[in-house]
């Protein structure tokens, strides 16, 4: 019934992303402006990221657009005013809202949420 709830629940991106995030699951949202410089420098990291955890079931990274409108509601659920923002989140709730930017950093926190 919970599952049934979570998959009528969800309102979709084009990065196919949902706001509740899937049960179960290390959601790490990487929400950026293309103008930001530090969203820039911290881009590269986040697509490793999103490629090294690619085959990893339980891990989602979503990149997030904030300039793109269909994106509006993320920005507003998570009170987003500045950027780069990193938010992780564990079986749907926020776990940490001041992610580090550095790749490594973001490692290691994800690997210690898996366990």
């Amino acid at each position: 019934l919970v599952l049934l709830y979570l998959l009528c629940s969800n309102m979709n991106n084009k990065d196919n992303f949902s706001i509740s995030a899937s049960s179960n699951k290390i959601d790490l949202y990487f929400i950026y402006a293309d103008w930001c410089g530090h969203c820039k420098k911290t881009k590269p990291g986040i697509e490793s990221l999103k490629s090294k955890y690619s085959n990893n079931p339980n891990v989602n990274v979503h990149m997030i657009d904030s300039d793109d409108s269909s994106n509006k509601p993320i920005l507003n659920e998570h009170n987003v005013n500045g950027f780069p923002t990193i938010i992780l989140k564990k079986n749907g709730s926020v776990v940490d809202n001041k992610c580090p930017r550095k790749e490594q950093e973001l490692v290691t926190l994800i690997n210690k949420h898996l366990q």
